[in-house]
């Protein structure tokens, strides 16, 4: 289950529920990888669009973090497999990159945030079997 006091994202991808966390490692490598181009700068930036390329490389990066045997090549073949879409996807990167950003104070006030629309979020009743009328399951 991911954390998100930890900056850990939750996302199904390849099968498995996995937890993408963004930490310095992650965002530096992924810097290097684009030639010293700044995460922070795209991101306050207002870029919205992620190119495949750092789609793959932020996803391999972030998931990394939990664990260190998932290679880009995997990566690719899930994001070929992946069921959801791209959006989900790079929804997901933007969370975990702006918990990481955010510093501890900032995931802190997010788990906060999520256990009280978890607690405002209606339940639904579970379906009662048909009666005759009188009360009694028919």
């Amino acid at each position: 289950m991911a954390n998100d006091l930890r900056g850990e994202t939750l996302i199904n991808f390849g099968g498995e529920d996995r937890v993408l966390r963004f930490n310095m490692d992650a965002i530096r490598s992924t810097e290097r990888i684009f030639g010293g181009r700044s995460i922070f700068g795209m991101l306050k930036g207002g870029e919205t669009t992620i190119s495949a390329d750092l789609l793959i490389v932020l996803l391999h990066q972030g998931l990394r973090s939990s664990n260190p045997s998932i290679t880009e090549k995997q990566v690719l073949a899930w994001v070929d497999d992946h069921d959801e879409g791209l959006d989900s996807l790079a929804q997901a990167i933007i969370k975990a990159v702006a918990l990481c950003l955010g510093g501890k104070k900032a995931r802190a006030k997010l788990a906060a945030v999520s256990e009280a629309s978890a607690a405002e979020r209606p339940t639904i009743a579970p379906e009662t079997a048909p009666t005759d009328g009188t009360g009694t399951a028919s």
